[in-house]
């Protein structure tokens, strides 16, 4: 067991404390069928602990506000590692509000993800 499998444990710790609002994953997977019937869009939620800020103010994005991938109205989710891994396919559900998932930045960047940000838009 490395020190980041641990820090896993303590971000999440920190994340179920300090949560804000009720934050939920959406993930989408598609039914099984055949190419002329496809199965249907099946959408599985699950509330995590996370916080949420508005992205134009959030530290470490300063990458992205320079480059104006950040838009008005987008915001930042910091979570713990999730059970089921996030996907750009996927939304977040914020206190009722559906936002799309616009980049996946794992902390740290290589190696064992501890914490994940999430930059969403409506």
């Amino acid at each position: 067991m490395s020190i980041y499998d641990e820090l896993q444990g303590v971000a999440s710790g920190l994340f179920a404390e300090f949560k804000q609002g009720l934050v939920q994953h959406v993930s989408i997977s598609h039914g099984v069928g055949t190419p002329d019937e496809p199965g249907a869009i099946v959408e599985t939620v699950r509330e995590i602990n996370a916080t949420v800020q508005n992205a134009s103010n959030a530290k470490g994005l300063s990458y992205f506000v320079k480059q104006s991938s950040v838009v008005a109205g987008d915001l930042l989710v910091s979570t713990g590692v999730p059970a089921v891994a996030f996907a750009m396919t996927d939304f977040m559900l914020i206190d009722g509000v559906r936002y799309k998932i616009a980049a996946i930045l794992p902390k740290p960047a290589a190696g064992v993800p501890v914490a994940f940000s999430l930059l969403v838009r409506k």
